[in-house]
């Protein structure tokens, strides 16, 4: 009971996090009617599923691990051996809140899927920051929020899901606290600037004394 009580608990926490499902392909394409939106030859197609409880922090992870998934054959057919990068390979991301799923009977339940308006801009900075780390011509997506037909010729079939481990988003170091200006009562301000009035510099004295003289 107690193992099956972690699993369920492991499996709610990832469920939450955002989750990257990735297919080695041989190519893939999305079109939004009749028109095709995207297409890519050998490679992966992933689809990403943003909840509510994925942070940009987890950004970073899932860009890094896309591109370091040894998925592909080398030269001499040894499986397992090279990378996206390693082939020159391309990839399709594809946004697809279905992922953030959780099943009341027989019915699916998507209020861990974050809304569009913050996962539209949260799946923008992932395909931004994986063209900046990797060739932004071999980086390509369907189209938001369409309704799309994604065409995939999974190679092998092989197939792998990423679940971004909790990270929290880090702070802006550009961004100071600024210090609270604490105001003086009036009455205290009054005496300093009388204190101020009365007080004489050195300078000041010595040429009181010269002129009395």
């Amino acid at each position: 009971k107690a193992t099956v009580s972690v699993l369920y608990c492991t499996l709610f926490l990832y469920r939450n996090q955002m989750r990257g499902v990735v297919q080695r392909v041989a190519s893939a394409s999305v079109t939004v009617g009749e028109k095709e939106v995207g297409k890519v030859g050998k490679g992966m197609c992933v689809l990403v599923g943003i909840s509510n409880a994925s942070t940009k922090g987890q950004i970073p992870w899932m860009v890094k691990k896309l591109l370091s998934l040894r998925i592909f054959e080398d030269e001499n057919g040894k499986s397992w051996a090279k990378n996206v990068t390693d082939i020159e390979g391309e990839i399709m991301l594809v946004s697809q809140f279905t992922l953030c799923h959780v099943l009341k009977g027989a019915k699916p339940d998507f209020h861990n899927a974050m809304p569009g308006s913050g996962s539209e801009p949260f799946f923008d900075e992932l395909v931004k920051s994986l063209r900046a780390a990797y060739k932004s011509d071999r980086v390509q997506t369907g189209s938001f929020g369409a309704h799309m037909q994604v065409h995939i010729q999974n190679d092998g079939p092989v197939t792998l899901v990423l679940d971004a481990p909790e990270i929290a988003e880090k702070p802006n170091k550009q961004q100071k606290p600024q210090k609270k200006k604490v105001e003086k009562p009036a009455e205290a301000e009054k005496e300093e600037e009388k204190e101020a009035a009365t007080t004489t510099t050195p300078e000041a004295e010595e040429k009181v004394v010269k002129d009395a003289n």
